[in-house]
């Protein structure tokens, strides 16, 4: 998907959208994951501290640039705007307290499923380690997730 045409690409976003939509929740989780982590990888593409500098879901994949951020926010943008949307949709950002390596992780349902910390499947708030400590939330108000 990510090598197609602009037209292509937000095309094939919308039918795996629609696709998800019709899964199990947990199921749409993990193509979402399985999706979002095959994307090109610009680093530091998207500020942390600068949620209103950041693309809205159709001018993030018409650049198709994705840092660790972006990828994030791709996967929250894709299930919000299925037919899943009806759950509480969060970005938060953790440190390794001891690498300094920032972790960008989707926090769904008050933690109940996580994205992002492990590539193609969703663990829940358990599976964080103690070493990764929260630096940053942007919650659905933040992202204005009402918008979309």
């Amino acid at each position: 998907m990510w090598r197609l045409s602009v037209s292509e690409r937000l095309a094939r976003w919308k039918n795996f959208r629609e696709e998800i939509g019709a899964l199990p929740f947990e199921q749409a989780l993990d193509a979402t994951a399985a999706l979002w982590n095959k994307t090109p990888f610009i680093p530091f593409h998207l500020e942390h501290n600068n949620p209103e500098s950041w693309p809205d879901p159709w001018t993030m994949i018409t650049e198709n640039c994705y840092c660790d951020l972006a990828k994030s926010l791709g996967m929250l943008y894709t299930l919000h705007l299925s037919q899943h949307r009806d759950h509480e949709y969060n970005v938060r950002v953790y440190r390794h307290v001891k690498q300094a390596t920032l972790y960008n992780l989707v926090w769904i349902d008050q933690g109940k499923y996580v994205l992002n910390l492990e590539p193609e499947q969703h663990v829940n708030k358990k599976s964080i380690p103690n070493e990764l400590e929260q630096i940053i939330e942007y919650t659905s108000v933040d992202l204005r997730l009402d918008r979309y």
